[in-house]
């Protein structure tokens, strides 16, 4: 589809400081509209902070116009008249607009509208005052005129008027979202929010009169005929002006007949001066002479389609138009409307009622005179210029579309029937746009098909508020407007758009298709990739950051066309010193400009520091082959010639190990980060450049030719970026190709300076403990500074685990050893560190002894160690297929611990068993199984031991190889002694076939290996299906010492006892886990989720449908860890509130609760993911495989266990974010939640992997690989 369907809502949104920006002062500011007391209060407030109120006299001064109008407008009611408000404001515009024609300070100028909608733009009940979208629709087009024209409109409740001088102080100067509301101390702004495709739900036929008026041409008659041809009802289209009459002559001609009687008139009219009526004329002669032939073909196809003539603006003839449709109508279209395309000063004010009047006034008209009649639904065709504002010339049609929106939305929320408003973007040469050419260069069109197909499907869905259709966004837009648009992620080619708003900065001047002059904040604190490269050891802006600064804001200054490509980046100059950040940030000031060279179109870009002046400068070409070279006026910032001393720390990017063929023949496979890793922000832009490479090309070029200045010659891109690059390089010719290992395709190309070969950095001999220290700190912070962890927080004491809440396998401790080898080369190799550390080391893990062992490898490595290959593993071994039984009954005993979440996949499968006629026992803890299971069960029971009482008791500080260690020796090991007894009586008295054992109830296993019983492992957690033995062996040893004391007392199989040789049945897919490399046969079987009976009940009446619902629930063993966590979760739902409810599962009664957040001992998981929009969770695996087999992407927490792995492989397929559980607060829950919300990719992800959770077969496919086995023998 070329459009996507969003709607619109307010979201809340950080309130501005209460003190008036400095930028106020002295401006000269136009005070308009409002009442005596308002317009008094108000100026008084501006007149207090240092703004000087200008008299409207002052408009017909060129040398002294106002610097800003501040338009109070109207708060008038349904019945007052808008248009002396308006036409006030008009004549206020055209009084500044040649002044401000000619402004090129993008930060001088300002108009802003006060409307008086209710403090949410009329998006939660208009109030009785609806006429602020007059005034909307008008201030968001005006910079396509005034380029540099700040725009705003400020929305308050009637009722806090009072409040407004301060509002405006807080908003004035202050740029950004354009539209802003202020509802009970709350502030707000309007956010899009994609729904897709609506089912009709009502019916239409012969009985139904619909009326659309307007509709005899263009897009209105589209859908009329369509209506009638559907769906056989009687379709009444309308127009101004009647059909062409008998007496009329030019009425029978034919086309190329009338074409000669138009020219006839025109030579007429050249010679008398009456061109312009000639001109309104002709065109309403060929307007009447086109609706004569639509209606001439609808009737000939049979459809019952008539034509009646209607002025809406006036409302005796609505009257008269309704009384003659009688009773039977039973749907309204307002298509009606016309359009002056002409900018302002040319725009009349009879031209601009006109405008507005037939949208608005229309519909007061009509709404006034059916609001009490029994209509299937009443829709109004509005476009995408009131939403977003319109093109140049449109500033009357923009104000009618929105404000037809805002009194859709007042009349929606007081009628008895559907009132909905349709913003279109351009139709395919349809509808009321002059120059198609110019309207898709601001949103690309929507073909007639598609627009038809919708249009109708929301008329009988019905539709309810306003329903935009968006298309992507073209080359039109301007940096001023940009910095308030709502730009979502899905809406059509984001991935183009986006970039050259995020890295616009703030527009500081602007001279379309010639230059903008911006200023660049790069900042630590939302921006990781600022912290990852330092010079002279302060973090600095990385060069591939700042080429994709670069790059996208050429756009906005390139030639015209349609988005014409870099073909390349040249004479790249760059000062490293004015690189550094100072408090953590930089400012820069960025000129982009176009010119040209030897008649080709180039852009120069050059970034500017304050103190230091030129710090870096390049130029791009369009065309390939320019050689032309920019004069490049970058300076060190230091007169001694010494290079600046440069480091990269390669925790977001990573640094590249090269392998040497020689001299001239490098070549290194290195990861591109992506987004999400440069910058902390709710929305990301995708690269342009392969960042990785373009770092690793820099870092060998200064390695080459060290010095205070960084010099490329030539980049040139070949296309996207790559998940991973190749980089084959010869540094002695200053060549580089960077390449798609996967199939060889090129994306980028380099050239830099050549010099003689330098040899590569040596470190010194003598190792600085102190120094290590410092840098392994500095690692820790940029890897976890978002959870507010400091260098000086780092000491040699600092748990890795406790403290900082590493895990040790499968997760993020082995991506900071990585880190840590990247940064000291082939030298130090800290994964041989962690495999040669007993259990009780990795328990008590310290920063100190990490520091310890880079220091001795350090001194004990030589100079130059080549990086040592990652090991081959095995691939996964499948079982075979599974054929099914062989028509005998079999008995099965599931042998299960005592956990909810180990015996509820294992139901299913039992079940299945059931159902084919086999017999099934257990063996476990009684007093939870039987309660689970049901009373015709048959139940074996085994003693548990004390800690299993306890176990949902520990506290988080009991937690990553803490909590593995611990689960071992204080329950799994005594669990396995206390359950063996009645694990024996069972297979003594139910003498299974097959013995089905949990991986963590080991007596299973012992016993059936003892009996010689045939026996399959169930892997209800992905926990021990990770490679433990090549990543650490000494815990392996620990391990199986473990086991060699259980068989040594109770026999049983000789092999490891977490896995049958035979068969393991994992409920998981391969999806999630990744190959596995073990030689036990693996059966993804995927997630057993039987259906459990709602022992809860749930206010299932208290789930507000508007809003996105988040589940946040702890599972039933970490309850006591939880509370922290729960209350951040909570906090971080209230913020949102106006997008978000939450139901909170808190068993232990300390989270309070509202309509916001619906806090809840238990609920009936299963039934609520269904209305679910996102789950937040601690990662345990059923509450993550249930939430998946919905569909729904989570926020994942871990705590201790299995759980860090199981949310290491949601964050790895893209299902989720993983957040560290005892570090999180309410900022980073709210950005997850936020990121999951907005960004389809994760709801993508979720739906494929339920995808793939549902084809594994889950118990079905389980059940089928017993029997096979049982048969097998």
């Amino acid at each position: 589809m070329s459009t996507r369907r969003f709607v619109w809502h307010p979201r809340r949104t950080p309130m501005p400081d209460a003190r008036p920006s400095e930028l106020l002062a002295g401006k000269r500011i136009l005070l308009i509209g409002g009442t005596d007391e308002s317009v008094e209060a108000v100026g008084a407030a501006l007149r207090e902070h240092g703004a000087v109120l200008v008299e409207p006299g002052h408009l017909r001064d060129a040398d002294d116009r106002p610097d800003g109008v501040v338009d109070l407008t109207s708060d008038g009611g349904i019945d007052d008249d808008w248009r002396p408000a308006l036409l006030r404001t008009i004549g206020a515009l055209r009084g500044c607009y040649d002044a401000w024609a000619e402004e090129t300070d993008a930060a001088r100028t300002c108009y802003v509208a006060v409307t008086y909608l209710g403090g949410r733009m009329g998006y939660r009940d208009a109030g009785d005052r609806p006429w602020g979208g007059l005034w909307a629709g008008l201030a968001k087009t005006l910079h396509q005129e005034l380029p540099n024209l700040n725009t705003k409109v400020v929305d308050i409740d009637p009722a806090d008027v009072d409040a407004l001088p301060g509002v405006l102080l807080r908003e004035l100067y202050r740029w950004g979202a354009y539209e802003v509301g202020y509802s009970d101390g709350v502030r707000y702004t309007l956010a899009p929010r994609r729904e897709d495709g609506v089912e009709p739900t009502i019916r239409l036929d012969e009985s139904d009169v619909v009326l659309v008026s307007g509709g005899g041409r263009g897009i209105g008659f589209a859908a009329a005929t369509s209506l009638a041809a559907a769906h056989g009802c009687r379709v009444v289209v309308t127009g101004r002006h009647p059909l062409p009459g008998r007496d009329e002559p030019w009425s029978a001609l034919d086309d190329e007949e009338f074409k000669a009687h138009q020219r006839d008139l025109w030579i007429r009219a050249s010679a008398d001066g009456s061109l312009a009526a000639v001109r309104a004329e002709t065109t309403r002669m060929a307007q009447r002479r086109l609706l004569a032939a639509n209606l001439a073909s609808a009737r000939a196809e049979g459809l019952r389609l008539d034509y009646e003539v209607c002025d809406f603006t006036d409302r005796a003839q609505v009257d008269d138009l309704l009384a003659r449709l009688g009773p039977a109508l039973s749907g309204v279209v307002h298509n009606a409307g016309v359009d002056t395309a002409t900018r302002l000063p040319r725009l009349s004010d009879d031209d601009i009622v006109r405008t507005i009047a037939t949208k608005v006034d229309g519909f007061v008209h009509l709404f006034a005179a059916l609001r009490d009649r029994p209509l299937k639904f009443f829709s109004n065709t509005g476009s995408m210029s009131g939403r977003l504002g319109g093109m140049v010339g449109q500033i009357a049609y923009a104000a009618a579309n929105d404000g037809l929106t805002r009194l859709g939305l007042w009349a929606d929320a007081r009628a008895g029937f559907p009132v909905s408003t349709l913003c279109w973007p351009t139709w395919e040469r349809m509808g009321l746009i002059t120059n198609y050419d110019a309207a898709v260069r601001y949103m690309t069109a929507i073909g007639a098909e598609e627009g038809v197909r919708r249009w109708v499907d929301e008329l009988l869905a019905p539709a309810h508020g306003e329903v935009t259709f968006l298309g992507a966004l073209g080359s039109a837009l301007n940096p001023v407007q940009v910095r308030g648009f709502p730009l979502h992620r899905e809406v059509p080619e984001f991935a183009a758009v986006y970039p050259r708003i995020f890295h616009l900065g703030t527009p500081v001047s602007y001279r379309p298709g010639a230059e903008l002059v911006a200023d660049v904040r790069f900042d630590g604190t939302s921006a990781p990739v600022l912290t990852d490269f330092a010079v002279s050891g302060e973090p600095a802006v990385p060069v591939g950051a700042l080429l994709e600064n670069a790059l996208a804001s050429a756009v906005w200054v390139h030639p015209a066309g349609d988005e014409p490509r870099v073909s390349w980046i040249g004479d790249v100059s760059v000062c490293l010193d004015g690189m550094r950040l100072d408090g953590g940030a930089v400012e820069l000031r960025r000129t982009t400009a176009l010119s040209t060279v030897d008649g080709r179109p180039v852009v120069d870009v050059l970034f500017e520091r304050l103190g230091l002046g030129p710090v870096a400068r390049l130029r791009l070409g369009y065309e390939p082959d320019d050689d032309s070279a920019a004069p490049v006026a970058v300076r060190a910032a230091r007169d001694s010639a010494a290079s600046a001393p440069v480091r990269w720390l390669g925790a977001v990017i990573p640094v590249a190990t090269w392998h040497e063929g020689g001299p001239e023949n490098r070549t290194a496979l290195v990861r591109e980060p992506c987004p999400a890793d440069l910058w902390t922000v709710p929305l990301t832009p995708p690269l342009a450049l392969p960042l990785a490479a373009v770092e690793n090309i820099v870092r060998s070029v200064l390695r080459v030719r060290p010095g205070p200045l960084l010099r490329l010659t030539r980049l040139i891109p070949h296309g996207p970026p790559s998940a991973t690059s190749r980089i084959d390089g010869d540094p002695v010719r200053g060549r580089w190709h960077v390449v798609d290992p996967t199939d060889d395709r090129p994306v980028l190309t380099a050239s830099t300076p050549t010099s003689p070969t330098h040899p590569e950095d040596q470190m010194a001999s003598t190792v600085d403990p102190e120094a290590v220290h410092r840098e392994v700190a500095d690692i820790l912070v940029r890897v976890l500074g978002d959870y507010g962890v400091t260098a000086d927080s780092v000491t040699r004491d600092t748990d890795l685990h406790t403290d900082l809440q590493f895990e040790s396998i499968g997760t993020d401790l082995p991506v900071l050893l990585g880190h840590l080898g990247a940064h000291y080369g082939g030298r130090v190799d800290l994964f041989a560190y962690l495999r040669g550390l007993e259990m009780t080391e990795l328990v008590d893990l310290k920063v100190g002894s990490l520091v310890d062992a880079v220091v001795d490898q350090l001194r004990s490595a030589p100079a130059d160690v080549p990086p040592t290959a990652p090991p081959a593993y095995p691939p996964t071994t499948h079982p075979a297929p599974p054929s099914g039984g062989d028509g005998t009954a079999k008995r099965f005993l599931f042998v299960v611990p005592p956990m909810t979440g180990h015996v509820n996949p294992t139901i299913g499968v039992a079940a299945k068993l059931v159902e084919q006629g086999h017999q099934v026992a257990w063996a476990g803890y009684a007093p939870l199984l039987r309660p689970i299971l049901g009373p015709d069960a048959v139940v074996y029971d085994c003693a548990v031991p004390p800690a299993a009482a306890r176990w949902s008791e520990r506290g988080p500080e009991v937690r990553s190889m803490r909590s593995i260690k611990v689960m071992w020796e204080e329950l799994l090991e005594p669990l396995a002694h206390a359950m063996v007894p009645g694990v024996r009586k069972a297979v003594s008295d139910f003498t299974p076939d097959v013995v089905v054992a949990d991986q963590q109830a080991l007596a299973g296993a012992l016993v059936a290996g003892a009996a010689g019983l045939r026996w399959a492992t169930s892997a209800t957690t992905p926990a021990e299906l990770i490679d433990m033995e090549a990543g650490l062996p000494k815990v392996m040893d620990w391990l199986a010492g473990l086991f060699e004391g259980l068989r040594k007392e109770y026999g049983g199989p000789s092999t490891d006892l977490r896995y049958s040789p035979d068969l393991v049945l994992a409920y998981t897919t391969e999806d999630m886990v990744g190959p596995v490399p073990r030689p036990e046969p693996i059966a993804y079987v995927g997630p057993s989720i039987h259906p459990r009976p709602a022992e809860v009940d749930f206010p299932w009446d208290r789930l507000d449908p508007h809003r996105s619902l988040v589940l946040v629930s702890l599972g039933t063993i970490s309850v006591g860890a939880g509370t922290r966590f729960l209350a951040e979760a909570v906090a971080a739902v209230r913020e949102r509130s106006a997008r978000l409810q939450a139901v909170v599962v808190d068993p232990t009664g300390t989270t309070a609760g509202d309509d916001d957040v619906i806090v809840l001992p238990a609920v009936p998981q299963l039934e609520l993911l269904g209305s679910a929009d996102v789950v937040v969770c601690h990662a345990g695996h059923n509450t993550v495989c249930e939430a998946l087999d919905h569909g729904l992407p989570l926020v994942v927490a871990p705590i201790r266990d299995d759980q860090p792995i199981v949310a290491a492989q949601v964050e790895a397929v893209g299902a989720g974010i993983q957040l560290r559980f005892g570090l999180a607060g309410a900022r980073h829950i709210g950005r997850a939640l936020d990121a999951l919300l907005d960004d389809p990719s994760y709801r993508r992800e979720a739906a494929r992997i339920r995808a793939a959770f549902h084809a594994a077969g889950g118990a079905d496919t389980a059940a089928a690989h017993l029997e096979s086995y049982a048969v097998r023998g």
